[in-house]
């Protein structure tokens, strides 16, 4: 695995080599000036860097270094993700996007990244129900749906971000935490509200079979 990277001196005679392993050594021509020459090894170590997932972001650092060195290695997610720690041996700091790594031998180690995620809340008012509440990751479009009880009638969404607000089945984008409420209305309110009345006189004056 070495190579030579410098020497100093001038060959001149019959050299005898010593070697000082394992990365230097002394090739001796003889007596006289400038018959001494030293000889620097070059010993490479190997840093490979993958990242997981592929799409989750980018990674800086791998290369061919001395062995010895302590490097600088450096993580960078993408859009809807986050970093999420080093896996390898030597890492100064695995929980530390920008770190450094020791060099003392082949190394392969991994930038991991997870997305991010929000929490939808989905509630709903009385007359009912709805579902859709989880966690989700960042960017994802989830179906939410209402379900009046006996007697009650879906009115709307309200939370924002919803594709249709009037729909009792409809999708929301998790672009944050979110908290989406389903309201209902009762057969005789939507029948009062249909006939104007409204108010504190609404039921002594309502008559559904009229």
């Amino acid at each position: 695995p070495y190579r030579i990277v410098a020497y100093q001196g001038a060959l001149t005679g019959q050299p005898s080599i010593t070697f000082s392993a394992p990365v230097n050594a002394t090739i001796d021509y003889g007596s006289g000036s400038n018959s001494v020459i030293s000889v620097i090894f070059h010993d490479p170590v190997v840093l490979t860097i993958s990242n997981s997932p592929a799409d989750g972001g980018t990674s800086e650092g791998a290369g061919s270094y001395e062995r010895g060195t302590v490097t600088a290695i450096s993580a960078a997610p993408s859009g809807d993700w986050q970093f999420a720690g080093w896996t390898g041996t030597g890492i100064a700091n695995t929980a530390d996007a920008n770190t450094t790594v020791a060099m003392d031998h082949d190394k392969s180690i991994t930038a991991n990244f997870t997305r991010i995620q929000h929490i939808l809340t989905v509630t709903a008012t009385e007359g009912g129900t709805a579902t859709g509440s989880g966690t989700f990751d960042q960017g994802s479009t989830q179906t939410i749906t209402a379900t009046p009880n006996a007697g009650y009638n879906f009115v709307n969404w309200t939370g924002g971000s919803v594709a249709d607000a009037n729909s009792a089945s409809t999708t929301v984008l998790v672009d944050n935490a979110k908290s989406i409420t389903a309201h209902f209305i009762s057969d005789y309110d939507l029948w009062a509200a249909k006939h104007g009345l409204v108010g504190p006189d609404a039921e002594a004056d309502a008559d559904p079979d009229g």
